[in-house]
């Protein structure tokens, strides 16, 4: 598996917000473009932010507590 390669095939349930709460969820999965494969220990992080996870050994990731603001 390289990881120079593109793994930006990420399926994202964005903002899930929590009714009062104003707080979202990211999560997803991160695969390599051209294969599929799962990529296990990717860093995902939101841009600008401090937000941020890793990938577990199946690929999937979350993030919680995103405010809404």
């Amino acid at each position: 598996m390289k990881r120079s390669m593109v793994f930006l095939f990420v399926l994202l349930s964005l903002c899930n917000s929590a009714i009062g709460k104003g707080v979202g969820v990211i999560s997803g999965m991160v695969k390599n473009k051209g294969t599929g494969e799962l990529i296990r220990s990717a860093t995902i992080r939101i841009k600008g932010t401090k937000w941020g996870s890793q990938s577990d050994v199946k690929g999937k990731f979350i993030i919680k507590g995103i405010p809404s603001d």
